[in-house]
């Protein structure tokens, strides 16, 4: 069960924020659908993650919750109103982002879905709520984060980062 890794070069991210990665982490029977899955799959395929990453086929991988941040904090809600249920009630015409207008309203943080310099601000929202509701923790994943690309493997875009 390795962990998948593509470049996405067709995305909003890959052309506002440079090259995106996105990872793949295969957990218990990864070829069947939430609510699907049973415990003889479970038990014949169960997935990658294990305490500590061996690189054998059942023990690719491994994670941690280290910090936990809302929406409604990283978008502004959250400092003007209790929490999303709140900023909704308090005018009928709050909507987070409108795709036709390309804005929301009550809340602008999403405004300018596909603008290079709303998406940096909106990373810079996330890094910088991050640094102050966790200052222990790097914001970019620290020494231990991946650093190298996706390989290129068989199939264009995909690749087999194995995380060990």
């Amino acid at each position: 069960f390795a962990v998948g890794c593509a470049v996405r070069g067709n995305y909003t991210t890959q052309t506002a924020l440079g090259v995106a990665q996105a990872f793949s982490f295969p957990g218990p029977c990864p070829q069947s659908p939430d609510g699907q899955k049973n415990e003889t799959c479970n038990k014949f395929f169960p997935g990658g993650q294990c305490k500590t990453p061996d690189g054998s086929a059942n023990c690719t991988w491994s994670a941690k919750r280290v910090a936990h941040l809302t929406l409604d904090r990283i978008s502004g809600i959250e400092a003007r109103y209790a929490n999303y249920s709140a900023f909704c009630a308090a005018s009928a015409s709050n909507v987070e982002y409108d795709a036709g207008r390309d804005a929301g309203v009550g809340c602008s943080f999403w405004n300018g879905r596909n603008s290079t310099v709303a998406n940096k601000g909106r990373l810079f929202a996330v890094r910088n709520n991050f640094s102050i509701e966790f200052p222990a923790q790097p914001p970019d994943g620290g020494p231990d984060r991946p650093t190298r690309p996706c390989d290129s493997g068989d199939v264009p875009g995909w690749g087999s980062w194995t995380a060990v």
